[in-house]
């Protein structure tokens, strides 16, 4: 299984090592915004993506199919609130 976490957060960088530790591959994205991020374990992409194309190749399996989307539970003060994206 390969899994990928739009990172940059203590909570992001807890998940892949977790992840990592069942033996799941692990690929973290960072926007970017940080001159010297902390980095995750497993392989890490700089930058965010600039197109889908891109975004598609880092997460989309060999057979072109997603599984799982997961998209965390906002916190107290985005109740109610539209989400970016």
């Amino acid at each position: 299984m390969r899994v990928l976490l739009l990172g940059g957060t203590a909570e992001a960088r807890d998940l892949a090592h977790r992840l990592a530790a069942l033996d799941v591959e692990v690929v973290s994205s960072l926007a970017g915004r940080v001159a010297r991020p902390r980095l995750p374990v497993g392989e890490v992409r700089v930058g965010g993506f600039a197109w889908a194309g891109a975004l598609r190749r880092v997460a989309l399996p060999r057979n072109g199919s997603v599984t799982r989307l997961v998209r965390p539970s906002p916190t107290p003060g985005e109740q109610g609130r539209p989400r970016d994206g």
